[in-house]
């Protein structure tokens, strides 16, 4: 089973699609190239909603404004799967949430975490832990390679904790920024393909793209590195 595990494809939420038609062209493309489960993971930014609550209900509006469509197109069998999750935007708040765990990917315990785009405060690392530590939760590293250039020196400390690391298509096709993901590769833990699809255009998925190149580069062996968060997932989908 191949697994989007980074996509803003819910509509009409944040920054991604921008329609139920848009987000179903965008799964329709994703199954082209080879998804069948897709992580709807829009923006969640503890700035801008009151708590979990409010935003569980702005994307729960939104799913179901897709759901519809979906319904209505009668398109089910031509897409991937979904399960509804966040990309928690990493701010000093965000760890003392009392209802953290309602920000994680359905039926899961693992949250993908946004870090910010800066050198990393020691307020980062603390608060990754007690994501760990106090709430029990999995952190995936969203798109971790995006941050190297400016905390190359910091990351054994991360990886040191459990934490996964997600990266780009678009990063995993790159010609430069390949160097990046041969680096995280090389420190041994699972890397997470996601396409962080925003739209059709300027931002589509390449995901397809992105696992021909890493496996042809790496191996059967990348994809094994994945294997028991992808049973993890699985499991979820026969459940339903």
């Amino acid at each position: 089973m191949r697994i989007d595990y980074h996509s803003h494809v819910l509509p009409c939420i944040d920054d991604g699609s921008s329609s139920p038609e848009e987000s179903v062209s965008i799964l329709k493309q994703s199954a082209k190239q080879g998804v069948s489960l897709m992580l709807a993971t829009p923006h969640f930014y503890f700035h801008q909603h009151k708590d979990a609550d409010d935003f569980l209900a702005a994307r729960s509006a939104s799913q179901q404004t897709l759901d519809s469509y979906i319904e209505k197109t009668g398109c089910k069998s031509e897409i991937p799967r979904l399960l509804m999750g966040a990309e928690v935007h990493m701010s000093p708040e965000v760890a003392s949430m009392p209802d953290l765990e309602k920000l994680c990917i359905e039926g899961t315990n693992y949250i993908l975490l946004e870090l910010p785009f800066q050198p990393w405060s020691p307020w980062v690392y603390q608060s990754v832990f007690e994501i760990i530590s106090r709430h029990n939760l999995q952190p995936i590293l969203a798109h971790l390679e995006r941050y190297l250039p400016m905390n190359n020196d910091n990351l054994p400390k991360l990886l040191s904790m459990e934490v996964y690391i997600q990266v780009n298509a678009d990063s995993v096709c790159g010609l430069f920024t390949f160097r990046d993901i041969r680096k995280l590769y090389n420190s041994g833990l699972p890397l997470l393909i996601g396409s962080d699809v925003h739209n059709l255009n300027v931002r589509k998925t390449h995901f397809g793209k992105a696992v021909k190149k890493a496996e042809r580069v790496f191996g059967s062996e990348f994809f094994e590195r994945t294997e028991n968060i992808g049973k993890t997932f699985a499991n979820i989908l026969k459940k339903e």
